[in-house]
């Protein structure tokens, strides 16, 4: 009889909570709803809808959304126009003002005054707080979806705060509010149906204090976008510097661990099939590259390793084994001929490992292209392979994208000492 008593007050508690938090929901949304916009980008050609995603006022002529929502009219704005459309369906032409490529924000202007406006939150929610996500999943209409704010997710580059709850394909842009209705983050990417992720809102006021007048215009942004594409890979590498490489066992090898905080590092293993050879392999990888438009991706950081071990095959055969299972590698960015140059390449036997520690010999080829309309950017791919061991193969790889050349060089002076074999 306790039992069954205390269980009818939990359901009843669980159906009050319930009801409340419905009732904030559509609280929230309807008093805000005035302030929320869906954004379209159009084929001027056809006239039909090429991306759609969220925005919402943020003052008076201003709208906030992402930046890769609006993505194509930057890069491409003859092809494109850009429209909000607000909760009663009627269009408002924008221009763009203001971009932050790296934060996945932008600000557009429209002409006619907008009849409501979001203020943003002054302070973090605590984790553990309840929070709204508004915007226009798969183009149904403005909805709001509930979840918890979970803080800034540790390590992230840039910042990401973890929001539990969905974030579908068409809220991003929109923002997430309090129970007050202030912006605590704008919707950004989903993991899936209950991990979302958004840029915190101190990231859009900073945009919104910047002096953006003096970059508008396509020849200007890509210019803006370059520098803080720039900035973004300089902190990259301070802190894949920040200290001495130190070296990891690896099968018999000995190679660079995780180098920074923001790296993430995964590992698996093969037992000899008919093949008779033995492969254990290590991925390190950001994970987090910023969308420039949909044919390039950059802000990557990827390197790995395979160590290939015979008691079977001659050197020539196991040499012939690596080459081929890894003559497909390719950068683990996306870049397409308009984006990028061709690969200039290098090939040549170097030596590996530090001279005092009984130095390798590989075969690497080293290929690097340049950014077409972000100067000073360039993409990195570098392959090698150990040569100087009978039954054991090295295989290495890194890719840097939208990085400087100089700190490309950087990396790869680091990288060639780091790989070696443990000393006899």
């Amino acid at each position: 009889m306790r039992d069954l008593l205390r269980n009818s007050l939990m359901l009843a508690l669980l159906a009050v909570c319930s009801a409340g938090s419905a009732e904030t929901s559509q609280d929230v949304f309807t008093a805000k709803r005035e302030a929320l916009y869906q954004v379209r980008v159009l084929d001027k050609a056809s006239g039909d809808r090429s991306s759609l995603g969220s925005g919402f006022a943020v003052s008076e002529h201003i709208v906030a959304t992402n930046y890769h929502v609006i993505s194509s009219y930057v890069t491409s704005p003859e092809r494109v126009r850009v429209e909000l459309v607000d909760n009663q369906q009627a269009t408002h032409n924008v221009e763009i003002i203001a971009v932050d490529v790296v934060n996945d924000l932008a600000l557009l202007r429209s002409s006619a005054a907008l009849p409501q406006y979001l203020q943003l939150a002054r302070q973090e929610p605590t984790q553990g707080t309840v929070i709204y996500a508004l915007g226009n999943p798969f183009d149904l209409g403005m909805s709001v979806t509930q979840g918890i704010y979970n803080g800034i997710r540790e390590h992230s580059l840039p910042p990401r705060i973890h929001y539990s709850g969905p974030v579908n394909s068409g809220m991003s842009g929109g923002p997430s509010v309090n129970a007050a209705g202030e912006v605590v983050g704008i919707n950004v990417a989903t993991a899936n149906n209950s991990v979302g992720f958004l840029v915190p809102v101190a990231q859009l006021a900073a945009l919104l204090q910047q002096d953006w007048r003096s970059a508008m215009g396509k020849p200007e942004f890509a210019k803006l976008m370059a520098a803080q594409l720039l900035e973004l890979q300089s902190t990259y590498m301070s802190q894949l510097t920040r200290n001495d490489w130190q070296a990891e066992e690896f099968g018999g090898a000995l190679v660079p661990g995780q180098l920074a905080p923001f790296v993430t590092c995964w590992g698996r293993s093969e037992e000899p099939d008919k093949t008779g050879v033995t492969i254990i392999s290590r991925g390190c990888s950001n994970g987090q590259q910023v969308q420039v438009k949909n044919s390039l991706t950059t802000a990557f950081v990827e390197y790995e390793f395979s160590y290939l071990s015979t008691s079977v095959l001659s050197q020539v055969r196991l040499f012939n084994f690596a080459a081929a299972r890894f003559r497909g590698a390719r950068p683990g960015n996306r870049a397409g001929s308009a984006d990028v140059s061709n690969f200039e390449c290098a090939e040549d036997h170097v030596q590996t490992g530090l001279p005092e520690l009984d130095p390798g010999r590989a075969r690497v080829f080293f290929c690097t292209r340049a950014y077409l309309k972000l100067e000073g950017l360039y993409d990195a791919f570098f392959v090698s392979f150990s040569v100087d061991q009978e039954d054991r193969v090295l295989f290495s790889h890194f890719t840097l994208a939208g990085f400087s050349r100089d700190n490309t060089l950087e990396f790869l002076d680091r990288f060639l000492r780091s790989l070696r074999w443990p000393s006899s």
